[in-house]
């Protein structure tokens, strides 16, 4: 009886029909019992992805995959969670706990695994000798109540059923679906349930949005579904047409996200950082002059309470601190190739989406990644060092053409803005 409702919910997905609340939490249901195999789960991703979901349909997907797991709840603290959509170089989680903890906000924070050509933060934090992202919700709730902070891995305690469509996804050419991908994002933010949630959406070639017009939309879209569960949002629109900061590859992020926190570089991760820093006080204390936030957050740093917390939530997870106190202990072992440019004049653009999946390949083969030097409007000569690869053996770097990810013509070119739009709702 059971496979006959499953089988009638996807061919009824399949022909385009609305699903009923009460048709999604049965297949959720289902999936959690393991009556559903992965096949039958690939089919209805399928169908959501090429019919699509409307809004209530994505509302009550998103509290389906919410409930299929313990929900938490951090009473009345001022807890935090942020949410990228993905690109490529994007570090924020590692360097930004720390930052908004040392200033008292709670931040209890679940990260994802790599999807498609975007990197994972579990990945890189997983770097770090004995850190431990497979901690029990008992034990990471006692921890972010103890010392404000703590990042921990998708879990089987936590949206479950969000974490298997989330692997089938990956395998399925159905990542490109933006109802699914904020049903995703939504359920795991309503699960780990702190009280503000700020969503970075990435807009541009290296996005899962190319577009402006559909990043903004998918940003007021998962905003208002998250206020329909009483959560304070705000979000922020970063552009995505090239890496984020300097590094791409596992090892080279965290070491640059780690040296963040003594350094205060590079520009644009610091701005987005402060972006979101600001936003969380402003929900929490009001609408204040960004001077006397600017103030604030500079406090942290000079104080050097970022490196402070760092040391402090790295141990507590069973981390060696070495790596937070001097983070140049993580490039032991490597050597670098210089990609020196061919020809004189402006970057005009860069292949985000090839330079990510470069990224991968050095991370899983050489435990390497690239370092630029360049950013789009830059000017370069020939012979100029565009960025430099790194490898732990460079023999067995093969095929990699980085040179050709870079677009470089006579004419000069703007630099790009970071932040679009940044909005508190």
């Amino acid at each position: 009886m059971q496979i006959n409702n499953i089988l009638n919910v996807l061919s009824r997905k399949r022909d385009k029909e609305i699903l009923s609340r009460e048709d999604i939490i049965f297949f959720v249901k289902s999936v959690k019992e393991g009556i559903v195999d992965d096949s039958q789960i690939a089919a209805f991703l399928m169908a959501c992805f090429i019919n699509g979901l409307d809004n209530e349909e994505t509302l009550h997907l998103t509290q389906a995959l919410a409930n299929s797991g313990n929900v938490l709840s951090w009473g009345k603290a001022m807890s935090v969670d942020k949410h990228s959509t993905g690109g490529v170089g994007d570090k924020t989680t590692i360097a930004l706990l720390p930052v908004l903890s040392a200033y008292g906000f709670l931040v209890p924070k679940m990260a994802g695994r790599r999807l498609s050509y975007t990197g994972g933060t579990i990945e890189k934090i997983e770097l770090i000798p004995g850190y431990n992202t497979k901690l029990s919700i008992s034990d990471f709730v006692k921890q972010v109540e103890r010392i404000g902070i703590g990042l921990i891995s998708q879990t089987e305690e936590i949206a479950p059923v969000e974490g298997t469509f989330y692997k089938i996804r990956n395998h399925t050419g159905t990542v490109e679906s933006s109802q699914l991908i904020l049903s995703s994002i939504a359920s795991k933010k309503l699960a780990v349930g702190s009280n503000f949630i700020i969503f970075d959406i990435k807009s541009g070639s290296g996005s899962l949005f190319s577009s402006y017009t559909a990043s903004l939309e998918f940003a007021k879209n998962i905003c208002n579904v998250m206020k329909k569960f009483n959560k304070k949002v705000s979000y922020i629109v970063s552009d995505m047409n090239q890496p984020l900061g300097k590094c791409v590859g596992n090892r080279l992020e965290l070491w640059e996200a780690l040296s963040f926190l003594h350094t205060r570089e590079p520009y644009s991760l610091d701005k987005l950082i402060f972006n979101i820093f600001s936003n969380s006080y402003k929900a929490y204390f009001g609408i204040a002059p960004e001077k006397e936030i600017n103030k604030i957050y500079n406090k942290i740093f000079e104080e050097g309470r970022t490196v402070q917390k760092a040391i402090e939530w790295i141990k507590n997870q069973g981390g060696d601190p070495k790596y937070v106190e001097n983070p140049d202990y993580l490039l032991n072992g490597l050597n670098k190739v210089e990609i020196l440019s061919s020809e004189s004049g402006y970057i005009q653009g860069m292949d985000v989406r090839r330079i990510g999946w470069i990224g991968h390949y050095l991370s899983d083969r050489v435990d390497g990644g690239i370092v630029f030097n360049i950013l789009i409007g830059d000017k370069v000569e020939k012979g100029d060092v565009l960025a430099n690869i790194y490898a732990r053996d460079i023999n067995k770097l093969e095929n990699i053409d980085l040179a050709s990810c870079i677009d470089i013509k006579e004419s000069i070119c703007k630099k790009r803005e970071l932040i679009l739009d940044s909005k508190i709702l």
